[in-house]
């Protein structure tokens, strides 16, 4: 048997005296005993029992309904209700009091105890819900993601507060509709995205998981990685999925500088070796289908550079280089490639052209500018400059 301490707040004496004894019989602890509203207020606070007893006709101005209402507010523990009688308006003031049981005069003892473990075993489940609610909210505000539990039954989604703030929006500028998360994705991004839910909602992948790009409330777009499980019934169908957002757009962007640098020179910021030899691969594929199409390839190196570089520094030499990629990239069209293979070596990959004269052309044109004595003398005064400037 359960030792939960009850305190009795009764005015009949009697009364008072048969609960007492059917309490002690029943083996709970008596933690006191008053007759007045005020005073079963003021020996909640200070006594703390398990449960409150609460005869609702009790002595002086508060009376026990109210007196229960005030132990509920400001103490948390349950309180069960005694009563003769009672008409409706009675029971009305009795239900906004919130008691976690009730039990009418006269009474069995097995009637007290079913009442009794009822009003412990409710309030125990409560408590632990509520602890639960607090431990769930003190994640989701204090996860650096943002959390989203979407309720397929009625498709509305829950979006933290961190979910929002993530987008730029404030707690009451995003509803609940599923729209407000998928309307949001980037149009080359949201057929993977649902693609991916669908899939794992049909059970084809365990979990669903997706990068994408998503609108920020300043227009601009935000990388996120977001992932779920879904919640199934019995049958395998699901009735409700939560997951996480993270914002990876920095990772992002390294992963794009990477890739840039993987295949485009550093100083220049023209095509590499790599990107030039997989373009030219291409070429040579398209040539194979369509040998009417024909192309040209361009190979230059700068004479002489080594004695730039001995005399006037690598600081002159790679402006020299800086303004040579530049003057041959005015030399072509868009759809050509110009790249710098190495050191003072560029080759030029014409995309398209008629016959060899058009390469000549080119190769006129470039050889035009290239040995034009204004380049080297710009670079030396460009780098003269920016000496003095230091």
């Amino acid at each position: 048997m359960s030792k939960a301490s009850i305190l009795i707040a009764e005015d009949d004496r009697v009364d008072a005296m048969d609960i007492r004894s059917s309490l002690e019989k029943l083996g709970y602890i008596i933690a006191g005993q008053a007759d007045r509203g005020e005073t079963a207020v003021r020996s909640a606070e200070e006594l703390h029992p398990d449960l409150v007893l609460m005869d609702i006709d009790l002595k002086g101005e508060m009376d026990g309904i109210e007196a229960a209402a005030q132990i509920r507010a400001r103490v948390d523990m349950p309180v069960i209700l005694l009563m003769a009688f009672a008409d409706q308006s009675t029971l009305e003031r009795a239900r906004q009091a919130e008691p976690s049981g009730y039990i009418f005069k006269p009474f069995e003892e097995h009637e007290l105890l079913i009442a009794i473990e009822m009003a412990l075993s409710k309030h125990r489940m409560e408590k632990k819900l509520r602890e639960s609610e607090e431990r769930y909210d003190l994640a989701v505000r204090g996860a650096n993601d943002g959390l989203w539990d979407w309720n397929l039954k009625n498709n509305e989604i829950y979006y933290s507060p961190r979910w929002k703030a993530m987008l730029g929006f404030k707690e009451d500028e995003i509803g609940s509709n599923p729209q407000e998360w998928l309307g949001r994705v980037h149009p080359k991004d949201r057929k993977a995205v649902r693609e991916n839910l669908v899939s794992h909602l049909r059970g084809i992948i365990p979990h669903f998981e997706s990068e994408y790009r998503i609108q920020h409330a300043n227009r601009s777009y935000l990388w996120m990685l977001s992932r779920g499980l879904a919640v199934r019934g019995s049958e395998g169908t699901a009735y409700r999925m939560a997951g996480s957002q993270t914002d990876i757009t920095a990772r992002k962007l390294v992963e794009e500088q990477l890739a840039y640098s993987a295949l485009h020179d550093v100083l220049t910021g023209l095509p590499n070796r790599a990107l030039f030899m997989d373009r030219l691969g291409h070429r040579l594929a398209q040539t194979k289908r369509h040998p009417d199409h024909l192309f040209a390839v361009l190979f230059i190196d700068l004479d002489r550079f080594k004695v730039v570089n001995d005399s006037l520094g690598h600081a002159v030499g790679d402006q020299l280089l800086i303004a040579t990629a530049q003057r041959l990239q005015q030399c072509v069209r868009p759809q050509d490639t110009v790249s710098r293979l190495g050191g003072d070596e560029f080759a030029i990959l014409l995309n398209d052209v008629d016959d060899a004269s058009d390469a000549i052309r080119v190769a006129e044109r470039i050889e035009a500018r290239l040995v034009s004595t204004s380049m080297l003398d710009a670079v030396k005064r460009n780098s003269q400059s920016n000496s003095t400037s230091m």
